[in-house]
């Protein structure tokens, strides 16, 4: 993921959502979530050429999978890029202006339809799940669960999930 491709998309995404939101009345758009009815404003400056030029960025991410599975079976990579961050916050920096920083290694799977499976990999010094995730060419689902299957085999059992606090 390049800054260009992530811009792309969000500059995308944010017109398309703001193509949903704007014919809402106000009292209807108002019970968004503040952030993402922030995020999906800034669609209403992007002119016609930013938004095309966004969607085509999936179409360049798109190309590169095809190039890349072209050469590999299998990626494994972190599912995040970053510790779990506060369930109260819409991103870790509840930001508007950067709502996908933290998503950057699951977006491209998602635009290029390989599949992915996230496992848990290992836990944060603090008892947090940290996320490994494991893609695989279109249409290879059985194998990238064969893949999943292995690696939980070899990690074996995990008896130390953290307890919510009581």
């Amino acid at each position: 993921m390049s800054p260009a491709i992530i811009q792309g998309l969000d500059a995308f995404f944010r017109a398309r959502s703001w193509a949903d939101l704007e014919p809402m009345p106000a009292e209807q758009r108002n019970k968004i979530h503040p952030y993402t009815r922030k995020w999906a404003e800034g669609g209403a400056k992007l002119s016609g050429n930013d938004v095309i030029r966004g969607f085509n960025q999936s179409m360049e991410l798109r190309r590169l999978a095809a190039l890349l599975f072209g050469k590999l079976d299998y990626i494994v990579s972190p599912t995040a890029p970053i510790p779990a961050f506060a369930a109260e916050r819409a991103s870790p920096g509840d930001d508007p202006e950067r709502p996908f920083e933290h998503i950057c290694f699951t977006v491209p799977w998602n635009f290029t339809e390989q599949p992915a499976v996230s496992i848990n990999a290992a836990f944060t010094k603090s008892g947090l799940p940290i996320g490994v995730q494991i893609i695989g060419r279109r249409f290879d689902d059985h194998g990238v669960l064969k893949l999943a299957k292995a690696w939980e085999t070899a990690r074996g059992p995990i008896t130390n999930w953290p307890r919510p606090p009581n």
